[in-house]
């Protein structure tokens, strides 16, 4: 029985020429491509204009453009299925194939080691569609496509690795930690986390960042919260140094300031940038603090409440 060959492709957006030192497992590959090679190539899967496609990416999907290399950068992988001379049947075990690549390859690998990603570092690296085709008389048939979400919506932080020493970090990362979490409380902050980067919106997201630290810290009883998120979030990343958990409970606390008075007045210019993304760094580094010490939220409280600073 022959087989055909399937092929995926899908751009990265919010990145940079440092993505390409990334390594990904099962097949996948980062590569780049000139952007028109990239228009004139997905015009013939869509059956439109080199102009048109371009047109959608600047309007749509801005943030995969690296306009100061004139380049797109993505993932390319492919797979086998079994051709069957049955058109009916074919079309049966084609559905069944790529949705088979789709789940256990994109979804349960692909977009979780993004995930981990966004969990090492700050820049909003995501996928935001991507294309299974087969080629046929040396061209392009689409045969999917999946939007997952306009980029035109969504942050724009950008994702970059530094140099050597941080790609070996990174790589370690991808390959240690294991998602989803095993405790909930720390799976519903991260979900949160994740939701901040596809808000537009910098209030709601700040807000969805602030629901994070809430649940990693948030004590049972009742209590002044303030404080008490303020410090546990400064005994658990403050480590060895007192002046630095000083520090961090005094911005955790004119963070969560800010938080009560944009809930109560509404008033959207009092969350800035800085703010957004100092607060995703707190609740970036608590989640991998938390993971890393494997204690659920009661053990982990107690601990924290049993620590001074330093």
């Amino acid at each position: 029985m022959s087989t055909k060959k399937i092929y995926f492709m899908a751009p990265l957006a919010n990145v940079d020429s440092s993505i390409l030192n990334v390594s990904l497992e099962f097949g996948f590959k980062i590569k780049d491509i000139p952007i028109w090679d990239y228009c004139k190539f997905i015009s013939e899967l869509e059956r439109t204009t080199p102009q048109s496609i371009s047109q959608d990416l600047t309007r749509k999907f801005p943030g995969v453009l690296d306009c100061s290399k004139q380049k797109l950068y993505f993932i390319e992988n492919s797979f086998d299925i079994k051709k069957i001379k049955n058109p009916i049947t074919q079309e049966g075990i084609l559905s069944s194939e790529c949705q088979k690549f789709q789940s256990e390859l994109i979804q349960n690998y692909l977009e979780l080691t993004i995930k981990k990603m966004r969990l090492f570092k700050e820049g909003n690296i995501f996928i935001p569609f991507c294309y299974m085709y087969s080629i046929k008389d040396n061209n392009p048939h689409n045969l999917m496509t999946l939007i997952y979400s306009s980029s035109s919506h969504i942050s724009h932080e950008k994702y970059s690795i530094n140099d050597g020493k941080e790609l070996t970090k990174l790589t370690e990362f991808i390959n240690e930690i294991k998602l989803p979490f095993n405790y909930h409380f720390l799976q519903l902050a991260f979900d949160n986390f994740e939701l901040s980067y596809k808000i537009l919106e910098r209030q709601l997201s700040f807000l969805s960042l602030m629901m994070s630290l809430e649940t990693l810290f948030h004590p049972s009883e009742q209590g002044e919260l303030r404080y008490r998120i303020s410090r546990n979030v400064a005994a658990l990343l403050g480590k060895k140094d007192i002046k630095n958990s000083k520090t961090i409970f005094t911005e955790v606390k004119e963070l969560y300031d800010k938080r009560s008075k944009l809930v109560h007045s509404g008033n959207k210019i009092i969350v800035k940038e800085s703010d957004l993304l100092l607060l995703r760094y707190y609740v970036r580094e608590s989640i991998k603090e938390i993971n890393n010490i494997g204690i659920d939220k009661d053990d982990l409280l107690e601990l924290l409440n049993s620590r001074g600073f330093s």
